[in-house]
Order: C-alpha cells, then sequence, then structure tokens
C-alpha cells in the first residue's frame, strides 16, 4: 500500500472486535489493561492491533514488528515509516497516514458536548472563538463548540503536543462547511496559517471529524479497513 507523495490516507475502522492482542508490545498491553471498564480495555486493544495492521500493510511489515517512540509530549511514532495519528470514540476509529510531513486528526460523538459546552469553550476556546460564538444563536452554539473543539483537538495533534500546545493560543473557524482551511491564526507561529491546512473531512455517520497536516497542497485518500483486511 504505497503512498503517493503528498498522499494522505484517511483509514475507517470498526472497533467491534477483540483485536489481536499478541501482535501488541508489553506497554501497550499494559496501557490497555489501565482501563477499567472491559469494553474500553477491548477497544484500546483493538485500536493497537488495527494500528499495527495498517501500518505494517503501508511499510511491507509483519504488525508485531513494528517499533514505535514516543515523542516529547507523548505523540507515538513509527519508527522508519510514515507518520500518522489515530483517533478513536466509541467503537469506531480513524487514522490519517502520510508519509512526507505531520498529520493531526480528531474524531467525536456528535452531540457529546450538548450539556457542557459552556464550561468546556471557557477553559479552551481562545476569545476570538468565544467572540464567535457570542455572535450565533444560542441553539447552534453547542454543534459550534464540537466543531471547534475536534478542529483544534487535530491542529494541537498535528503539532505534535496535544492539549499541552496551548488551545487559547490559537484560533479555529467556529462555521460549518468552511471551504478554505479552518485555522485563522496561532499566536505561537506567524505562518502557521499560510503552511498548515485544518479540514473537516468524512467521518462516519453520528460522528465529526477534522484533519490538520502540514503543507497546503495534499490528496485524500479514504480507505476502509474492514473492506481492505
Amino acid at each position: 500500500m504505497r503512498l503517493e507523495p503528498g498522499e494522505i490516507a484517511l483509514w475507517t475502522a470498526a472497533l467491534d472486535g477483540e483485536g489481536a492482542r499478541d501482535c501488541l508490545a508489553p506497554q501497550e498491553r499494559a496501557r490497555a489493561d489501565q482501563a477499567v471498564d472491559p469494553q474500553e480495555r477491548r477497544r484500546r486493544i483493538c485500536a493497537r492491533s488495527v494500528l499495527r495492521h495498517i501500518l505494517g500493510a503501508h511499510v511491507g511489515a509483519p504488525p508485531g514488528a513494528l517499533e514505535f517512540v514516543t515523542e516529547l509530549h507523548g505523540k507515538p511514532r513509527l519508527v522508519n515509516g510514515p507518520q500518522f495519528n489515530l483517533s478513536h470514540s466509541g467503537d469506531i476509529m480513524m487514522l490519517a497516514v502520510c508519509a512526507d510531513g505531520a498529520v493531526g486528526l480528531d474524531l467525536d460523538r456528535r452531540g457529546r458536548l450538548d450539556s457542557d459546552w459552556s464550561a468546556v469553550t471557557t477553559r479552551t476556546f481562545s476569545e476570538g472563538e468565544r467572540a464567535q460564538l457570542q455572535r450565533m444563536p444560542e441553539a447552534q452554539r453547542p454543534d459550534a463548540a464540537l466543531r471547534g473543539w475536534v478542529r483544534k483537538e487535530a491542529y494541537a495533534k498535528a503539532r505534535g503536543a496535544g492539549f499541552a500546545y496551548g488551545f487559547t493560543a490559537f484560533t479555529v473557524s467556529l462555521e460549518p462547511d468552511v471551504g478554505a482551511s479552518c485555522l485563522i491564526a496561532d499566536d505561537k507561529d506567524a505562518e502557521a496559517a499560510a503552511a498548515w491546512r485544518l479540514c473537516d473531512i468524512d467521518a462516519p455517520g453520528g460522528f465529526a471529524a477534522s484533519l490538520a497536516h502540514e503543507g497546503t497542497d495534499r490528496v485524500l485518500s479514504y480507505r476502509s479497513w474492514g473492506e481492505a483486511a
């Protein structure tokens, strides 16, 4: 499954199986076993197993032979392989794989912030984003908050730091169906809006997903692991 230069493969997979626990490294199994809820434990095992099988298919190596290292803020990186980012919510996972640039992806269930969107945005949204919310009719604010959250997560993950990047340090559009990049400004990087692209991507029904990637000229290819396996 060779990736062409400039291509980002976007994989979707269902986490409704048990997963191949034997292909995981000891630390992956240990992290999965930390989950108190048996269903969450199963999902963690399945997600890591699917991740290894997909990346193994991309690099032509057995899933259990892949080696990962953890970067400064906890983002995993495949040794001698393409860059990737994984997100899962419930029994659905999405994975972005790119051979020549950083990527970040976030997936979340629609409606998740309906009850506490105000508290979340007060703590984590920039001044510009909170101003956007105030200009919207109140009934639209929960959906806008979720759009913003997923977009912000994707961008912060692409920058390699996740929440440690500082969610209030950059501003994204909260509007639906943004034709251009959703990234408006980054206080830490004046060139970010021109050098990075942040966009919503197709996700299974009931979910929202966003992708951030280095460079603005990328081709997105959608793939399903269930169909490819």
